[in-house]
Protein backbone atom coordinates (compact mmCIF):
# COMPACT_ATOMS: atom_id res chain seq x y z
CA UNK A 1 0.00 0.00 0.00
CA UNK A 2 1.79 3.14 -1.38
CA UNK A 3 1.03 6.25 0.50
CA UNK A 4 1.34 9.54 -0.95
CA UNK A 5 0.41 12.95 1.46
CA UNK A 6 -0.84 15.97 -0.05
CA UNK A 7 1.27 18.40 -2.11
CA UNK A 8 -0.37 21.24 -2.48
CA UNK A 9 -2.35 23.10 0.03
CA UNK A 10 -2.79 23.90 4.03
CA UNK A 11 -2.56 20.11 4.51
CA UNK A 12 0.47 19.93 2.76
CA UNK A 13 2.13 23.08 4.25
CA UNK A 14 0.80 21.54 7.86
CA UNK A 15 2.90 18.38 7.13
CA UNK A 16 6.04 20.27 5.81
CA UNK A 17 5.92 22.28 8.95
CA UNK A 18 5.68 19.51 10.86
CA UNK A 19 7.80 16.34 8.91
CA UNK A 20 9.83 18.17 6.40
CA UNK A 21 9.38 16.55 3.64
CA UNK A 22 6.50 14.73 2.56
CA UNK A 23 8.56 11.79 2.22
CA UNK A 24 9.63 12.09 5.71
CA UNK A 25 5.83 12.09 6.47
CA UNK A 26 5.08 9.00 4.87
CA UNK A 27 8.16 6.96 6.31
CA UNK A 28 6.82 8.05 9.99
CA UNK A 29 3.39 7.20 9.17
CA UNK A 30 4.15 4.04 8.36
CA UNK A 31 6.52 3.09 10.98
CA UNK A 32 3.82 4.16 13.03
CA UNK A 33 0.91 2.05 11.53
CA UNK A 34 3.46 -0.66 11.38
CA UNK A 35 4.26 -0.13 15.30
CA UNK A 36 1.05 0.55 16.33
CA UNK A 37 -2.67 0.12 14.22
CA UNK A 38 -3.84 -2.73 16.10
CA UNK A 39 -2.98 -1.61 19.59
CA UNK A 40 -4.32 1.97 18.84
CA UNK A 41 -7.73 -0.26 17.32
CA UNK A 42 -8.06 -2.00 20.78
CA UNK A 43 -7.60 0.74 22.44
CA UNK A 44 -10.56 3.09 21.00
CA UNK A 45 -12.80 -0.26 21.16
CA UNK A 46 -12.20 -0.29 24.63
CA UNK A 47 -12.81 3.53 25.10
CA UNK A 48 -16.13 3.24 23.15
CA UNK A 49 -17.33 -0.10 25.77
CA UNK A 50 -15.80 1.90 28.28
CA UNK A 51 -18.10 5.54 28.14
CA UNK A 52 -21.48 3.64 28.21
CA UNK A 53 -20.03 1.31 31.27
CA UNK A 54 -19.49 4.11 33.23
CA UNK A 55 -22.83 5.99 32.62
CA UNK A 56 -24.70 2.57 33.39
CA UNK A 57 -22.83 2.19 36.44
CA UNK A 58 -23.06 5.78 37.74
CA UNK A 59 -27.25 5.83 37.50
CA UNK A 60 -27.12 2.25 39.14
CA UNK A 61 -25.33 3.46 41.79
CA UNK A 62 -27.01 6.72 42.04
CA UNK A 63 -23.66 8.36 42.13
CA UNK A 64 -22.32 11.21 40.08
CA UNK A 65 -19.47 9.29 38.16
CA UNK A 66 -18.74 11.24 35.54
CA UNK A 67 -18.34 9.06 31.57
CA UNK A 68 -16.15 11.75 29.94
CA UNK A 69 -13.58 13.65 31.52
CA UNK A 70 -9.49 13.04 32.75
CA UNK A 71 -10.81 10.55 35.28
CA UNK A 72 -12.56 8.28 33.23
CA UNK A 73 -9.76 8.27 30.55
CA UNK A 74 -7.24 7.69 33.35
CA UNK A 75 -8.83 4.53 34.55
CA UNK A 76 -9.42 3.09 31.01
CA UNK A 77 -5.98 3.37 30.20
CA UNK A 78 -5.04 1.81 33.52
CA UNK A 79 -7.28 -0.96 32.75
CA UNK A 80 -5.60 -1.21 28.99
CA UNK A 81 -2.42 -1.04 30.60
CA UNK A 82 -2.73 -4.34 32.58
Amino acid sequence: MALTPPTAGLIAMRIGQEFGPPEEFVKSLERALERGGARGATLVALLALFYPALLFLGRATGLAIPALGFLPALIALSLYAL
